[in-house]
């Protein structure tokens, strides 16, 4: 009766496992397709095991106290096996719920930084500066996507950095060897033909022997704050030039320099305009070629470009023979 009750819990305790191994893991992934077979391999395992004992136990082919023995250390076994596939179990769904919050995490990293103003980046200690990650606002930076940048598939980021600038990368490497922060500022090249100034601050990454295993930090466009700087710069020697300035003449040839300087621009000149007759003259200029000053050196009150002029209104943005006609 013993024996009897012992193959009967037996029996349970494997088709529970067996079921909840069916039910718990149904579509699982691949990845774990391996042990779920082995669960299932073991539970059909016991199965026959119980089968064959049930047989034993009809025929008495074996002596009752070996019988006993063999059922209470196979119940054994089957608590086991049916604790092994709850706690398998358990162990899958703390795994799920791990991946889902760090994908769910990640998510919200990756919102976050994709609205900050600049570049997030992580990007190897070498001379091309080989991007192992970036935001994409650096597509906004350079004009150029950020996978192109990554592992240098298409272009390196240093290619970009005017070779003008490059010495004061130094201080990266500088820094970086004292394990402090750095920060650095330079000219980027855009992928329109136009050019960037950058702030970036970084600091390495150090493994816990010490040893460095990339560089991380951000990279915000300062251009607009460079200008702001150069104007105040501009305008501050203007001022202290006029001061000294001793005449009409010089106060428009200082008042020139220090818009070409600004704007960028390599050529330029001052009209000044009669009150009376509205005619126009130009009374200073740099960079512009002789047969230039001779066509457009004086337009008359009642001219079409003067009378452009006089609406706001620009006459040209580049210039040639033709248009001065």
């Amino acid at each position: 009766m013993l024996e009897s009750g012992l193959l009967f819990v037996i029996l349970m305790m494997q088709l529970v496992a067996l079921g909840l191994a069916l039910y718990w893991f149904r579509g699982t992934t691949w990845r774990l397709l391996s042990l779920v077979m082995v669960i299932i391999i073991i539970v059909v395992g016991s199965l026959r095991r119980t089968t064959l004992l049930a047989i034993v136990l009809q025929d008495r082919a074996y002596p009752p106290p070996s019988t006993l023995q063999e059922l209470m250390a196979f119940t054994i076994l089957s608590a086991l096996l049916l604790f092994g596939v709850v706690i398998a179990h358990l162990m899958y769904r703390s795994l799920e719920m791990t991946t889902a919050a760090l994908r769910e995490s990640e998510a919200h990293f990756r919102g976050m930084v994709e609205h900050l103003p600049g570049v997030v980046y992580r990007c190897q200690n070498d001379e091309s500066r080989t991007l192992l990650y970036a935001s994409g606002a650096l597509e906004a930076l350079t004009g150029y996507p950020a996978d192109d940048f990554i592992n240098s598939r298409r272009r390196t980021f240093a290619s970009l950095i005017c070779p003008e600038d490059l010495p004061n990368l130094e201080v990266i490497q500088e820094r970086v060897a004292a394990h402090e922060a750095y920060e650095v500022k330079y000219r980027m090249h855009h992928a329109s033909g136009t050019h960037a100034w950058v702030l970036e601050r970084g600091r390495g990454v150090f493994t816990e022997s010490g040893k460095l295993l990339c560089l991380t930090g951000f990279i915000s466009d300062i251009t607009e704050r460079v200008k702001a700087e150069h104007l105040l710069q501009v305008q501050r020697d203007l001022a202290l030039a006029l001061s000294r300035s001793t005449g009409l003449q010089q106060t428009l040839e200082l008042c020139m320099q220090s818009a070409i300087e600004f704007s960028g621009m390599d050529a330029g000149g001052i009209y000044l305009v009669d009150p009376e007759t509205s005619d126009m003259r130009l009374m200073c200029h740099s960079g512009l070629p002789e047969w230039f000053v001779k066509k457009a050196g004086f337009y008359p009150g009642e001219s079409i470009n003067a009378r452009l002029v006089r609406s706001g209104k620009s006459i040209y943005q580049r210039y040639g023979e033709n248009l001065l006609k």
